[in-house]
């Protein structure tokens, strides 16, 4: 039966029960690799040598020398920030040059815990030195202080190293200072040449300038740009619009115009039209004078009216006169019209000529506007080139002259300078020796000894606990087989084997020993169990060998022929027959011959010196013992025992390993699995758990036997007792007829010497 996967996550109290658990079973392992990291320790601690540790703190202020730049510009003028100059001052104590200095100086014989046995270079050593046992740091990040710190052999090197490390330092500071000094007025010196003919060309090229440009004067000193050039810019560029806005005006009256008049408009129409887009057609509107051609065909046509409507009054209107006058009037109209039509067309000709000629002028006014604009701004980019031209040459001039005033002033405090370097340095705390060695560190180093070995054998027992497929606790056998836990059994020492001869006679010869006490509150919950089931015969077994259910079949018939029941105790273990060894029996006749019906039970039973119980040994040797059991006498065997016992306790073989018990399982009226905390393997639990239910035998439960004292979550017994009831006289008192001889039969399966196994 494989393991239970849980459905939820454990909570913290399994977790960390899960955890002791382990600490409890693996405890041996966490002690062992304490034991190892504590002799590395002691093994670090004894080959390590002491060294002893001197420290000097010093000060270290910059020089003040400005970096070339101009009097105002702030970032120049201001020392170098602590954040960037102490950094590089570290780095330079930390050098060769500066260590090997110091080294040569002292010598390295007087170095005895750089040089050794060896004879190195001076860069080796500085190296070694820098390495192990000299640290150059800054304890204050807003302060210009340097601690300095070197481990040797003895103090009194220590402090001779600190104080020959400090001196070199300031001698070194000192040459790099005497060189760079020299190299800054070399430098400046060649600078302020330089400097000195740009100002002279750039002073010439501004002088060249105000003369070539004197109306650009007053811009270059003001900084204001001359007006003249941008207000007669903006004139012409309002002109343009003017003119361009004009012609598109003229332009729609035009097409407009040509339009209405190749419809055949009429004038006083197309002026109207003309009108709505801005034009004056009043010219046009006015009417040119008839002229006295004009004055007599009106007459005319008057005087014809009149006498074609007389001849109509007095000849009617088909009167051939009437009607030829009438035709003359018609014709007299037609000519008037005819003759004022070609008038209009004349005046709308003109109208149109007129336009055009107006667009025309506009068109060219609006191109010559447009030129002057272009030669004005031409003329004003040259203008604001030039100006800035010439502003530009002023400024430029104006630096170099601020540049070679702050070089003329550099040059000066550097030939009146002491050659000391970017640093000078004060010492603020001299070196002193610690009063004791400083390395290795005792308490340390044993402290982390300890934690390191708990921590790497608590991980190794995790480990080996993951790996390891034993049962490890109660609950994990509980939730690999499905069944109770009845009881537990601890393991028994030499000398509780030895007073009980055995561990199969431990109820008898001390019933009142731990073990014994675990054995009767077995017997509690086994008789709770049989009689609520009313079970007479009771199987025990285990998943393998060497478990104890044959020590655990004999007390708990023991412990029940105690209690007042009349137990007989069947060794049916055809195959390793043990009780009559444990008893001091004879072997035959046994139950092979009552399965045989050579003989009927009642007379192979034997009894014992423990009151109410009595046992049926297993006979002789036989090959075919699964065939044996099979047999129906045994089925007949059991119903008369039941009849005349109590109870039936019937040691089998283990369930894996043969079949035998497989085949009492199921004629048993319950069954006990016995395991050993010590060596069952959880598949072997499961095996076993699961072979049962498939023979649908009744288990009652577990008895867990042969634990440590890890095993139980909490004390059994409060109080004490006894280890031994008996004397030592009494306890080797023969327990049948035939004396404590047969004892030397006794197997290794029984005798141990460390648990209760059979």
């Amino acid at each position: 039966m494989p393991k239970r996967i849980p459905l939820e996550p454990p909570d913290l109290a399994t977790v960390l029960g899960h955890y002791l658990g382990v600490l409890r079973r693996r405890w041996r392992l966490i002690l062992s690799m304490v034991a190892a990291c504590s002799l590395l320790a002691g093994f670090y601690l004894a080959s390590s040598a002491r060294l002893y540790e001197a420290s000097a703190r010093i000060l270290i202020v910059p020089h003040d020398a400005r970096p070339l730049g101009t009097p105002g510009d702030e970032a120049t003028q201001r020392p170098e920030a602590p954040g960037e100059f102490i950094p590089t001052q570290i780095a330079i104590l930390q050098s060769e040059s500066v260590v090997g200095r110091a080294i040569t100086s002292l010598g390295p014989k007087a170095l005895p815990t750089l040089s050794g046995g060896d004879k190195p270079t001076i860069s080796a050593l500085s190296r070694t030195a820098i390495k192990n046992y000299l640290r150059v740091s800054r304890p204050d990040k807003a302060a210009l202080t340097v601690a300095i710190d070197y481990r040797a052999r003895t103090p009194g090197e220590a402090i001779r190293f600190v104080n020959e490390f400090i001196v070199s330092y300031e001698k070194f500071l000192e040459e790099k200072g005497r060189d760079g000094n020299r190299q800054v007025i070399t430098r400046v010196g060649k600078a302020r040449e330089e400097l000195g003919r740009q100002v002279e060309r750039l002073e010439a090229e501004y002088l060249e300038f105000q003369r070539s440009n004197p109306h650009l004067l007053e811009s270059l000193v003001d900084g204001a740009s001359p007006s003249a050039l941008g207000s007669r810019v903006q004139e012409l560029q309002r002109a343009a619009n003017d003119a361009t806005l004009k012609a598109v005006k003229l332009k729609s009256q035009l097409d407009l115009g040509r339009k209405l008049a190749a419809q055949g408009t009429e004038l006083w129409s197309l002026a109207f039209a003309i009108a709505q887009l801005g034009g004056d057609p009043s010219a046009a509107l006015v009417a040119p004078s008839p002229g006295a051609a004009m004055a007599s065909s009106s007459d005319y046509v008057r005087q014809l009216i009149k006498e074609q409507q007389a001849l109509v009054a007095e000849f009617g209107v088909n009167n051939s006169k009437a009607r030829d006058l009438q035709n003359q009037i018609l014709e007299a109209e037609q000519q008037a019209h005819d003759s004022a039509a070609h008038l209009d067309q004349g005046k709308i000709r003109q109208l149109l000529a007129s336009i055009e000629l107006s667009l025309k002028a506009v068109e060219g006014l609006r191109a010559e506007i447009g030129r002057q604009y272009k030669e004005e701004v031409e003329q004003s980019k040259k203008l604001l080139v030039d100006i800035a031209r010439g502003r530009q040459l002023r400024s430029d001039l104006e630096r170099h002259k601020t540049l070679l005033a702050n070089v003329v002033d550099q040059l000066k405090r550097a030939e009146l300078g002491d050659g000391s370097g970017g640093a000078r340095i004060r010492i603020i705390e001299p070196a002193s020796s610690s009063s004791g060695p400083v390395s290795p560190r005792m308490g340390l180093t044993l402290a982390l000894a300890l934690f390191g070995g708990v921590a790497l054998g608590f991980v190794s027992a995790l480990a080996v606990d993951a790996i390891d497929d034993r049962v490890s606790s109660l609950g994990e056998l509980r939730e690999i087989t499905g069944f109770d836990v009845l009881g537990t059994i601890p393991r028994l020492d030499r000398d509780q084997l030895h007073a009980a001869l055995g561990p199969g006679l431990l109820c008898h010869h001390l019933p009142r020993s731990l073990p014994a006490e675990d054995y009767k509150a077995f017997r509690t919950r086994f008789e709770r169990l049989r009689r609520d089931r009313k079970a007479k015969v009771i199987l025990i077994t285990s998943p393998t060998a060497e478990e104890g259910k044959s020590s655990t079949a004999s007390n708990l018939s023991i412990s029940l022929a105690h209690a007042g029941r009349r137990v007989l105790l069947v060794d049916a273990d055809l195959r390793r027959p043990t009780l009559h060894a444990v008893y001091g029996l004879r072997h035959s006749p046994g139950l092979s011959h009552v399965l045989r019906e050579i003989l009927p039970y009642q007379r192979v039973v034997q009894k014992t010196a423990v009151e109410n119980l009595e046992i049926l040994t297993a006979g002789p040797d036989i090959s075919n013992s699964t065939d044996l059991l099979e047999v129906p006498s045994l089925t007949s065997f059991l119903d008369e025992a039941r009849r005349d016992y109590d109870v039936i306790v019937i040691d089998s073989s283990p369930l894996l390993v043969v079949t035998d018990a497989s085949v009492l399982a199921p004629l048993a009226d319950g069954v006990i699995l016995v395991v050993d905390g010590t060596r069952t393997r959880t598949r072997e639990a499961a095996m076993a758990a699961e072979l049962l239910q498939d023979l649908q035998a009744t288990v009652f439960g577990i008895l867990v036997n042969g634990i440590d004292d890890w095993w139980r979550p909490t004390a059994r017994y409060p109080y004490a007792y006894e280890s031994y009831e008996r004397t030592a006289e009494s306890a080797h008192l023969p327990i049948n007829g035939y004396g404590n001889g047969a004892l030397s039969a006794i197997t290794g399966d029984d005798n141990t010497g460390s648990d209760a196994r059979s």
